[in-house]
């Protein structure tokens, strides 16, 4: 039995080891948006990287399974990507920034990404875009956000979403700004 557990514990260690080497390219999913090319960051500090891929995303679909269809394991594992990158900006690149963002805004929205969540006030401000396919289905979100005390936060989630989902993962998973999403929809 000893045995058996070994096995079945390196069974699942080459598995991950597996899955980490091999490299899925998610820039061809419709719900993929790449915010690595904003010029002005290459200055910035990262603070915060959040890369979840598919296989991981599956692996934790398991871990919140119930046995009821529309479970959130089950909303989970349709996902293939969430990433998330947080910078902190200095209050002298603030401006390039906003204009940055601002450009990308232009640029999803030539893209067929709709801005469903804008919100602008003194200290902040944060837009969440949404993508749908041809039998409009929600398969991309993108949230943009500068926070004027020096926080850029950007977010991509790729895959079949229920943006009731996304709410409940962003407070799961605790990731930033996504939170935003369910109290503003």
């Amino acid at each position: 039995m000893r045995k058996l557990k070994i096995s079945i514990v390196l069974l699942f260690a080459a598995s991950a080891i597996f899955y980490a080497q091999e490299k899925i390219d998610y820039s061809t999913e419709p719900g993929y948006f790449n915010f690595d090319e904003l010029v002005n960051l290459k200055n910035a500090e990262l603070i915060n990287e959040i890369d979840i891929e598919s296989p991981l995303l599956k692996m934790m679909a398991g871990m919140f399974e119930e046995e009821k269809k529309g479970s959130l394991g089950e909303k989970i594992n349709v996902l293939k990507l969430i990433r998330v990158k947080e910078y902190n900006i200095e209050k002298k690149d603030f401006g390039n920034i906003e204009a940055s963002i601002e450009s990308m805004d232009k640029e999803l929205q030539t893209k067929k990404w709709e801005r469903v969540i804008r919100t602008k006030s003194k200290t902040n401000f944060t837009n969440v875009y949404v993508r749908r396919d041809s039998k409009d289905q929600y398969v991309g979100l993108v949230v943009t956000s500068l926070d004027k005390e020096g926080k850029a936060t950007f977010v991509n989630i790729v895959g079949e979403l229920d943006l009731e989902t996304i709410g409940k993962m962003s407070k799961e998973l605790n990731i930033p700004q996504l939170d935003k999403v369910k109290k503003e929809k």
